[in-house]
């Protein structure tokens, strides 16, 4: 892996390795704190949002809300490069 880069116009710049060692930690804390938040987000639908319903009605609720989740998921994939 190269520490060199070009830019626009052609010319070669040397990029920092504390510019990349900051870009991985940022990296490593959105990632960490994003994969907390969708662990919790999948254990209170499946035990405790339909704790009193019956559980045939909770396994189709749990099944509209995993493809609700998939389908923004999907959209999302086709969306960010729009917006970024």
């Amino acid at each position: 892996m190269s520490n060199t880069t070009t830019t626009a116009n052609g010319t070669a710049r040397r990029g920092k390795l504390g510019q990349r060692v900051a870009y991985a930690c940022g990296n490593l804390g959105q990632s960490a704190f994003y994969n907390a938040l969708s662990t919790y987000f999948v254990v209170y639908v499946t035990s405790s949002l339909f704790a009193g319903v019956d559980k045939g009605v909770a396994t189709k609720l749990i099944g509209i809300i995993t493809g609700l989740v998939v389908v923004i998921r999907i959209a999302e994939i086709f969306i960010d490069p729009l917006l970024g």
